[in-house]
Formats: C-alpha cells, structure tokens, sequence
C-alpha cells in the first residue's frame, strides 16, 4: 500500500500563513487589547494604535505588496481621497503663516498621520474579512463595556480608573465606548445576535450615566437616534446627516454673529450658551480677512491660553477650523463631511446605520469638546474607522449556504 506524501508548501502558501498571523496579531491589539487597556492607562490607544497599524499593513505587503500599492494609489484619485488631500495641503500650507511653526508641525504631522493610517489600514484589510478575527472586536467591547457598568455599579477608585495618575477619567472612557459600541453592535446584528448588541449598548449607556459627563451623554444619545433613523434608510439619513454637519460648519461665522445680537438683545448673562457663541463674533470682526486664510494650523488653542481669544467662547471643531484653517479649511472638510456620509450609507443597512451612527457621534464630540484634538481621541477615531471597514468586509458568507438533502453541512464560520 503506498504511502500518502503531503506536497511541500509553496512560498504563496507561506505567506499566506504568514499574512493570517500578522493580520489577526494586529487586529486583535486594536480591537481586543486596546480598548479593554484604554480604561487603564491613557497612553494604551497611542501605543497599541500604531503597533497594530503597522502589523496589518506589514500583513497587507508579504500577502501582496504591489496590488496594495495600486489600491492605495486608486484611493486617492477618488472624491473622498482628492478631498481628503487637499485638506491636508492647506492644513500643511498653514504652517507658512502660523505664529507657532514648531509646535503646529509637530501637531500637524500627528493629525496626518493619522488619518494616513486609519486609510492605510482600511485599504489593507483584506477583502473577505474572516468572522473569527471579527468575532476579537465583539469580545474586546464587551469586555470593555462591562469593565465600565463595573466601575459604575462598584465606583471608579475601585477599579483603580481615578486613583493611577496615568489612567484615563471616566468620564473620557465612557466616550470611547459609546463610540467603539458600534462597530461591535454591526457585527453582532450579522451573525443575527441582536440582544447581545443591545446590551452593549445598553452598558453604554450605564457607563455614561455614571461617568457624569454630558459629552459622553451627549454622544451616546445622538449616535443612538442616527440608528434607529438610519435602519430605515440609510441613504436617505446620509444626506441628512451630511447636509447637517456640513452646512453648521460653514454657518460657523454667521451663527456666532447672530447669536451675539441675540445675546446683546435680550442682554443675557456672558455664560449663556448664545453669550458664549457669539464672543466668536468680536474675533471675526477684528480681523475679517483672516476668514480667509484662517490664522494658521494650532492657533486657536495657544491663542485661548494667551488671552487673545475671548475665554468664555466655545472650543471645538467648528470655531478650531474657521480660525485656523479659515474659509478653504471649511469648505473642504464641509465637502468630505457629504461624500463621507453618502459612502457610508453603501452596503447593508445594519452596518449602514452603525456606519453612520459612530461617525455622527465622532463629529458631535468634535464640536462640543475642546479635548477632541488630543492623541487619545484621534487614536479612538482611528480603531473605530478601521472596526467599521473590518465589518464591511465580513459580510461575505453571513448566510448558511443550501444544502443538498443528503450532502455535507457547511459551516458559516471562516
């Protein structure tokens, strides 16, 4: 009887195999490892990020470097990657006129370079993403999640979140969920375990509560309305929602100067919120030209630290982009905002609605914390765009295939 013999394996199949480990390792520090860290150390999602980063993209090279290459350079001929650069050269063009070039270079390089990767990375996932690599984000956010209503229920100084001077607030943590929630949510609702994407939700929301901070609420809440509106059509709620956040972006100058007449007409208190929007309105009647050009990239925030902005004015993404950035800077993220949106609402409508859910939460925290521009949030932003891509991706084989009467059963798990 001859004995069966096993052909070598090829240099395709080594990496290959090699591709798989590099691609589970990374993810799985992105969606597994660092939020669960996150609780624990503010520095988790700036160190983990980039090490998952590049083990995916590395994953992404050994599987197939040139076809990568060719996709990326595709990428960036499309609306969103045209838009997307041309951000990027103004905010780079700023530098030129910023009073702070060493400090705004350094921010700038990090802002870039970040979104540089959260593209890199989506463009490096592979096609057909595997559920059990999926399956890591599901457990990485429910872990995280329960660790939160832990916290709540027991306290955080139990949990050590307040008392380790290198631990993030609770408050900030509580932010990171009610946006990373979604992600998993998607993912659970396509392997049809909707209950388990409620609960997730649901500790969010306790999480939130708890925490005390209104942004937190605040982000959770709207995310949650985008859903359910979105389920129902998300091509519909795309546009709304595009047409929203863009055009209250580009109104930023007019919404300041009506809110100070307002302010002045039913003589409010300076701490009111119309006060307080329109104390941007003596800034843009100062210097109206710089409107225009904006005062150049990192501005806005050393200009509030050295009193040459009115304290009491609102920080945030919108009054960040007009004073730094100017009138160029705020058409071209208005613009990425809309072809944003509508690609989002691509594909089916559970991931859809989660899709757009999490970035709208993404933009209402921009606009309403001054933190956002800080490395923990750029680094959460990024895990969640590259969660949501991942997602897409695993929507092929969601489905038990027919089988014959008397055939062999399949299985849905890759």
């Amino acid at each position: 009887m001859p004995l069966e013999t096993t052909e070598p394996a090829t240099r395709e199949t080594l990496a290959a195999d090699a591709a798989g480990l590099l691609l589970r390792i990374g993810f799985g520090l992105l969606v597994l490892l660092a939020p669960f860290a996150a609780l624990f150390s503010r520095r988790a999602f700036v160190v983990l990020v980039p090490i998952g980063v590049l083990l995916i993209v590395v994953s992404a090279l050994v599987r197939n470097g040139g076809d990568y290459f060719r996709r990326f350079g595709a990428a960036l001929t499309t609306p969103l990657g045209l838009l997307a650069g041309g951000l990027a050269f103004w905010l780079a063009l700023s530098l030129a006129w910023t009073p702070f070039p060493g400090p705004a270079s350094e921010r700038a390089f990090r802002t870039i370079g970040n979104a540089a990767m959260a593209a890199g990375v989506c463009l490096a996932l592979p096609a057909r993403m595997r559920s059990s690599n999926l399956h890591l984000m599901s457990l990485g956010i429910a872990f995280a999640t329960l660790t939160l209503v832990l916290g709540a229920i027991l306290g955080p100084n139990v949990l050590r979140f307040m008392t380790n001077p290198e631990a993030p607030t609770f408050g900030r943590a509580a932010v990171a969920a009610g946006v990373l929630v979604w992600p998993a949510v998607a993912w659970t609702m396509t392997r049809r375990h909707d209950l388990q994407g409620v609960l997730m939700i649901a500790a969010c929301g306790v999480a939130a509560l708890a925490s005390g901070s209104i942004s937190a609420a605040m982000v959770l809440v709207a995310a949650l309305l985008v859903f359910i509106a979105a389920r129902a059509a998300p091509e519909r709620a795309a546009k709304v929602l595009g047409g929203f956040f863009a055009a209250l972006l580009l109104a930023g100058p007019l919404l300041a100067l009506a809110a100070r007449g307002a302010a002045r007409a039913m003589t409010l208190a300076p701490d009111h919120v119309l006060a307080q929007i329109g104390a941007w309105a003596g800034t843009i009647t100062a210097a109206p030209a710089r409107l225009i050009t904006g005062h150049g990239y990192d501005v806005l925030q050393r200009a509030r630290n050295a009193g040459m902005v009115e304290p009491q004015a609102p920080a945030g993404m919108i009054g960040e982009i007009w004073y730094d950035l100017g009138l160029p800077g705020a058409v071209l993220a208005a613009a990425l905002i809309v072809f944003g949106f509508r690609a989002l609402a691509d594909g089916p409508r559970h991931v859809a609605a989660a899709a757009l859910a999490a970035t709208s939460s993404i933009l209402v925290f921009l606009i309403v914390d001054p933190t956002s521009t800080q490395a923990w949030w750029l680094s959460v932003c990024v895990v969640a765009i590259i969660a949501l891509a991942a997602v897409r991706n695993g929507q092929h084989r969601t489905q038990r295939p027919a089988a014959a009467a008397r055939g062999p059963r399949f299985s849905v798990a890759d």
